[in-house]
């Protein structure tokens, strides 16, 4: 705490080699940014530490970088000059606060995204995965979250022995399709099931129809095909019993398993 402002301060006199993913993380962090140097401003470390942020980090900036330097004049002796030559509390103090009270700088890329090429909001500097493609959703590291495993069971009323999907299922349909348009880094396993009505490698064909009208259905969506496959289990998985018309219905399913 100085003069009542809150700062993080990086202690660099250790100055080889000089320590710019600290830096660069700490500019991250407070969005502003104010160096101090006993040397005088030109040529001096503190304009090495400002050029470094600028390339790596002034999309990171709220406000422009300040800097607190000895004044440019031959070194004095006497304690007093000392104090009026170099950088002092109150002057640091006031930099601080003014930084504080300018309003966040926002700046248009232009086109430009060299800051953060794979567009994912991580500065590349602090990405961890710098190629993940475009609309993945991310962590502070800049790399894909990992979404939880998700099974849509799809109500698919098939008639019986066909393939063809209707109208309610389609609606069930843009679920699936929604989730892996939001999480592009998703595979699925299109799972295709019959009833019992019929001999087992019949239904083993139909499934395999089914699981595949289903895919033909999102790889139309949008949803790339080696992101899709398919597997008929034909009779083998009921989840209901197949005395009843009502339970054989529900048996006539297809399930997508997005992981």
């Amino acid at each position: 705490m100085l003069q009542g402002i809150e700062a993080e301060v990086l202690d660099l006199r250790v100055l080889r080699p000089l320590d710019t993913t600290a830096i660069l993380e700490s500019v991250s962090r407070t969005r502003r940014c104010v160096i101090v140097d006993e040397a005088w401003r030109s040529g001096s470390i503190s304009a090495e530490i400002g050029m470094r942020i600028a390339e790596s980090a002034f999309f990171e900036l709220d406000a422009p970088l300040r800097r607190v330097c000895g004044r440019e004049v031959p070194m004095p002796y006497a304690a007093h000059l000392e104090d009026a030559c170099l950088p002092q509390p109150e002057g640091i103090a006031e930099a601080a606060r003014e930084l504080v009270s300018l309003k966040p700088l926002r700046v248009a890329l232009c086109g430009n995204e060299a800051w953060n090429a794979d567009g994912d909001g991580v500065p590349d500097y602090l990405d961890k995965c710098p190629d993940t493609p475009r609309g993945t959703k991310v962590d502070a590291t800049g790399c894909p979250i990992a979404p939880v495993a998700t099974t849509f069971d799809l109500t698919v009323e098939f008639a019986f022995n066909s393939a063809e999907i209707n109208d309610l299922s389609f609606r069930e349909l843009r679920k699936a399709m929604t989730f892996m348009r939001e999480n592009p880094t998703t595979k699925a396993v299109v799972e295709g099931n019959t009833d019992n009505k019929g001999t087992d490698a019949y239904n083993q064909k139909l499934s395999e129809r089914r699981a595949a009208s289903v895919k033909d259905v999102l790889v139309k969506s949008g949803i790339e095909a080696d992101r899709l496959t398919t597997v008929g289990y034909g009779e083998s998985r009921p989840v209901a019993s197949n005395d009843t018309e009502e339970g054989r219905a529900k048996n006539r399913r297809v399930s997508i398993v997005v992981k």
